[in-house]
């Protein structure tokens, strides 16, 4: 893997650790099945978060095409796993057994996960309670996700060396940003 791919996985990941994070933090203020549809959004990005940092290190696609086929696939986690590989499908499916694809990014919106979790009459049902509201369901989504994102960190092990600031090379830095950039534009 070369280094831009190897800067963009771990953007991805680190993304994919800062949505776990936020959920641990916002987890016991969640009175509401706005707050609650949002936890549940948090754990969502996370794990689109996590395959995008796995598709990036699996891909044989340069840098600049694997990032344009993440944007293209959106967040839509069923088309992100398509593209890994056998193995990584297969952990995925041992791992994440919520049935996620009844969580879209839009369930962020109040009115949204309203419409979504109420039933025929304006009540809140099964679907409410024995999901978003249910915190061993939301505790089981979160572990599955968190042991998920422990098989992506063994795709790259982490690094964390000191340099002195004398010792860096600014050239090969403004190159690194350089491609970084190209990607987006």
């Amino acid at each position: 893997m070369n280094e831009i791919k190897k800067v963009l996985f771990e953007y991805f990941l680190n993304d994919a650790r800062d949505y776990l994070l936020r959920y641990n933090q916002l987890e016991e203020s969640a009175t509401h099945i706005g707050l609650r549809s949002k936890l549940v959004i948090e754990l969502m990005f996370s794990l689109e978060c996590s395959l995008k940092a796995l598709f990036i290190f699996e891909t044989e696609l340069d840098e600049k095409r694997a990032y344009e086929k993440i944007k293209k696939l959106s967040h839509n986690i069923q088309k992100i796993v398509d593209n890994l590989t056998q193995n990584s499908k297969n952990e995925f499916n041992r791992l994440i057994t919520i049935d996620f694809d009844n969580y879209k990014v839009f369930h962020r919106y109040m009115f949204e996960s309203e419409m979504a979790f109420r039933e025929e009459f304006g009540v809140l049902g099964e679907k409410y309670y024995n999901t978003i509201n249910n915190p061993q369901w939301r505790k089981s989504f979160y572990n599955g996700i968190q042991s998920f994102i422990k098989y992506v960190e063994t795709k790259i092990p982490f690094e964390f060396k000191m340099q002195s600031f004398s010792d860096t090379d600014f050239e090969k830095e403004i190159s690194k940003y350089n491609r970084l950039k190209n990607i987006i534009s």
